[in-house]
């Protein structure tokens, strides 16, 4: 540990970070929004998260998404639902099952990756927490590459702590009214150190293909994310 600090102090490494999705599970605020370490968590572990998801279904559609996790038993959580109502999607046609055919599960589908958007859609709280800590340290230092920052997550948590600090960094995206997606920038790796890079792994909260090219829109809408179902590995893979 001690050699660790020593190299994260003197910055003579290239720095990467792996963050997933139990860094926003581990900030806890109260319902005042404000760091609390009795408090629920920021964005909610999978299976919080799940029954929240099922919990904002209504109608045939909530039926239709109680009747399978019931049919998965025990271990059913959001990804495993998911993957069995895409599945039903693909094989139903006119055919219904739990009261849905197989475009009523797509659109079950679409509502499920909606709920999901708007959960982990949330924003820091008004303390500071260890988003704005590590954007601090990152900010406070002067090395010879940039720090890296890779994430699962869809959320804009780290966008908003760089943004609050004014500290610049770089996700993929140029331009100001629509920022498209640069592969050729992102290879190059060319942009000074200071600038921290902000890889989204999943996608983001915000990203959109719009006339073919992969946009970033600056909001909370979620079309283009590789959400947790049987296809997520497959998904990953592609550029």
């Amino acid at each position: 540990m001690a050699d660790l600090r020593q190299i994260l102090s003197q910055g003579r490494k290239r720095i990467g970070l792996l963050v997933g999705a139990g860094a926003p599970l581990s900030v806890r605020v109260n319902a005042e929004r404000k760091i609390d370490p009795n408090g629920s968590p920021l964005i909610p572990g999978v299976d919080a998260l799940t029954a929240q998801v099922v919990e904002a279904l209504d109608g045939a559609d909530k039926v239709a998404a109680e009747a399978v996790r019931d049919e998965l038993g025990k271990q059913a959580n959001i990804e495993s639902i998911l993957s069995r109502v895409r599945l039903l999607q693909t094989a139903l046609g006119t055919t219904v099952v739990n009261g849905l055919d197989g475009q009523g599960y797509a659109t079950l589908g679409s509502r499920i990756c909606a709920q999901i958007g708007a959960i982990v859609g949330t924003s820091l709280p008004k303390d500071r927490c260890a988003y704005n800590e590590l954007v601090a340290w990152i900010g406070g230092g002067h090395r010879p590459h940039a720090v890296e920052i890779f994430t699962t997550n869809y959320d804009l948590l780290f966008e908003e702590a760089f943004e609050g600090a004014k500290a610049p960094y770089f996700d993929g995206f140029t331009g100001g009214h629509a920022p498209f997606f640069d592969p050729v920038t992102v290879a190059g790796d060319d942009l000074p150190a200071r600038w921290s890079r902000l890889w989204k792994l999943h996608g983001s909260l915000g990203w959109k293909i719009d006339d073919g090219v992969v946009v970033r829109s600056g909001g909370h809408d979620c079309t283009e994310l590789v959400y947790p179902d049987h296809l997520k590995y497959d998904l990953t893979q592609k550029d």
